[in-house]
């Protein structure tokens, strides 16, 4: 014979009930006095690049407003252009326009002197 029974036994949902918060619940907060963790070690090579690596950084930030400069004037001499180059193509469209309604005038007025001749 075992040592051991079994035995059956029905299973009943156990609800637990929902935990009520009141003003009077206390909340405590409590904090270890471990021992704060050390910032990692460094390595002096690192530390003596860093004056090298942060003049380079400099360098790099104050090159910004030198190259955002060239980059507007680039931009600029380039709108300039074009807008000197859309104004020169109107005004050659108006130009040719104004010769050749003049033209035209001279053609009719040498017409009719033609007519007035014969």
């Amino acid at each position: 014979e075992s040592i051991f029974t079994t035995t059956s036994s029905p299973i009943v949902s156990l609800e637990t009930p929902t935990p009520i918060m009141t003003p009077s619940t206390i909340v405590t907060i409590t904090t270890s006095r471990e021992a704060p963790i050390p910032p990692p070690t460094i390595p002096s090579i690192i530390l003596e690049n860093l004056p090298t690596q942060t003049n380079q950084f400099a360098d790099a930030v104050s090159a910004i407003l030198g190259i955002v400069h060239q980059y507007m004037d680039q931009q600029m001499k380039e709108a300039v252009r074009e807008a000197v180059q859309i104004q020169t193509d109107w005004l050659q469209d108006l130009l040719q326009r104004d010769n050749d309604e003049f033209l035209r005038n001279i053609d009719e007025n040498m017409k009719k002197v033609l007519k007035g001749i014969v």
